[in-house]
């Protein structure tokens, strides 16, 4: 059997789209951005070269155009017909759009896919506002633009479909179309072991010393500790979208737990071995300074954004020496002696899952009205209820993505300002340590949910009297998040009386949080 020649790669090098090249106007060209495969002759394929590919060139041409259908055929089997309409707001359904509807997935389910998208289009034109219509119209199309442009008004409607935004990632090549996929199913979990790791190397550009530090005055610049010359970072950044996110963890077959990452130093090629939770480190045998941006599994999701450092270590251990000087500190002083003999403190950044969410609030008065009773001790009391309905949001709602330090001492550094955060670069954290999330993004908005529950619960249940009762309820629906690094000094006090105790400092504003005092070990 002849082996054929691909005229071009299954991914488009330009937009990502995968196997989007066809033969169009004597070139081989990616139908979603346009780009030219360039080959030997330029992109260009000559007739000869399709005769000896193919036979003749028309034929060739029909082969491609047969393999493009025999594709979207497969596409189109793989969706199971809709029993009934699911958008989320039933009235604006009518029986006639219903009944439209049912008739088009009766086609689908014959595979007369043209037959359906006539009454998919009968019905948009009745009724423009039922998602499904939109979703099946984006699935079934067979012009990947008309098909987007469907999605889009979809997600318009309901920025959080979960199908229609499964659909526009498919066309944006993040996902491919024949991938497993359930929304009820999470990858399976499996221990990597050591695994290689790809990391960048921090130098100045003009003298290569590895001393580039972060001015918090200027957040979006380095300076040189050794030659004074100044690096401008590009901008960047932005937010994540949390149902893009869940489909697209939820359509990895597997998800690896990382024992240990082996790094090979930029600047003398030192093969290192680093704790899983190690973003940055420091080369003992020539000082290079490494910042991790990838590992074989790649997994790793890189930060956004970056907190700088707004005080040094002196300020640091200065905030901590004041902090002991408090009421309660030196109450403690009467039992043992907490007086410190020495402190020892590094500058860490530390990664925090910060969400932005949609809050849809119901609160419930019952009012109880006691003259029944009164009147008559077997009575029971009469109830009267009123319901008030409410839109919120929640704005940074920030997690910690690691266990440790514990949380509980993490909330007593305080809060950070968000406001003051620059695009991630792995220059910024290069002179600190940083670590790598532990908790990933969908288990850090499952604690969103709790913290903007209770937010809500706090701010709408506000009874003052003993003859109403009020229950608040809320659905949090996360729109956003975003991975930032925030600086933290954690010290470490070595008390007069041999105890060892932690204590942590708010980088930002200087806040100082105590751990529990414990013998060395």
């Amino acid at each position: 059997m002849t082996q054929i020649r691909p005229l071009a790669p299954d991914i488009c090098p330009s937009c990502g789209a995968q196997r989007s090249y066809r033969v169009f106007e004597g070139a081989v060209r990616c139908m979603r951005c346009g780009q030219i495969h360039t080959s030997e002759n330029d992109g260009h394929v000559s007739d000869e070269e399709l005769e000896t590919l193919f036979g003749d060139p028309a034929d060739a041409v029909s082969a491609i155009t047969g393999a493009a259908d025999s594709e979207m055929q497969r596409r189109r089997e793989r969706y199971r017909p809709s029993v009934i309409l699911k958008h989320k707001n039933k009235d604006e359904i009518d029986a006639y759009s219903d009944a439209i509807f049912s008739t088009a997935m009766e086609h689908v389910v014959r595979k007369d896919w043209d037959g359906a998208i006539k009454h998919l289009r009968r019905a948009l034109d009745y009724n423009r506002n039922i998602t499904d219509v939109y979703l099946w119209l984006g699935r079934l199309l067979p012009d990947e633009a008309e098909r987007r442009a469907h999605l889009k008004t979809l997600l318009s409607l309901d920025m959080q479909h979960g199908e229609g935004l499964r659909e526009l990632m498919i066309l944006d090549g993040e996902i491919a179309w024949d991938q497993p996929f359930d929304d009820f199913t999470m990858p399976e979990v499996r221990e990597a072991g050591e695994v290689e790791a790809e990391a960048r190397g921090v130098k100045c550009p003009r003298c290569g010393a590895p001393k580039l530090n972060s001015d918090p005055l200027w957040p979006g610049i380095l300076t040189c500790g050794a030659c004074g010359h100044e690096v401008a970072l590009p901008k960047g950044g932005g937010d994540r979208n949390v149902a893009r996110a869940l489909i697209r963890k939820r359509s990895q077959a597997v998800e690896w737990v990382i024992g240990a990452r082996v790094l090979a130093c930029n600047g003398c090629g030192a093969q290192r071995t680093l704790a899983a939770n190690q973003l940055a480190e420091h080369c003992p045998f020539c000082g290079s300074r490494n910042v991790i941006t990838q590992d074989a599994t790649g997994s790793l999701a890189q930060p956004d954004s970056v907190i700088p450092f707004a005080m040094d270590e002196r300020e640091a251990a200065d905030a901590v020496r004041e902090a002991l000087k408090s009421g309660m500190e030196r109450v403690k002083g009467w039992f043992v002696d907490n007086r410190a003999e020495r402190l020892m403190a590094e500058g860490v950044y530390l990664p925090y899952w910060v969400f932005d969410a949609s809050v849809d609030v119901t609160r419930i008065y019952r009012i109880r009205d006691d003259e029944a009773r009164r009147a008559s001790p077997l009575a029971m009391p009469i109830q009267s209820s009123m319901t008030d309905r409410f839109a919120d949001a929640a704005y940074n709602v920030a997690i910690p993505g690691v266990a440790q330090p514990p949380a509980w001492l993490l909330a007593r550094i305080g809060k950070f300002e968000f406001g003051g955060h620059v695009a991630y670069a792995p220059e910024l954290i290069a002179q600190h340590s940083a670590e790598i999330y532990t908790r990933d993004f969908d288990k850090a908005a499952m604690d969103a949910h709790g913290v903007i529950g209770q937010a809500m619960r706090e701010k709408y249940n506000t009874n003052t009297s003993s003859e109403v009762t009020i229950s608040v309820s809320t659905l949090v629906k996360p729109i956003s998040f975003r991975l930032i690094l925030v600086p933290v000094w954690a010290v470490t006090i070595h008390e007069k009386d041999g105890d060892v105790r932690p204590a942590l400092v708010n980088g930002q504003t200087g806040k100082v949080a105590f751990g529990k005092a414990a013998k060395p070990k």
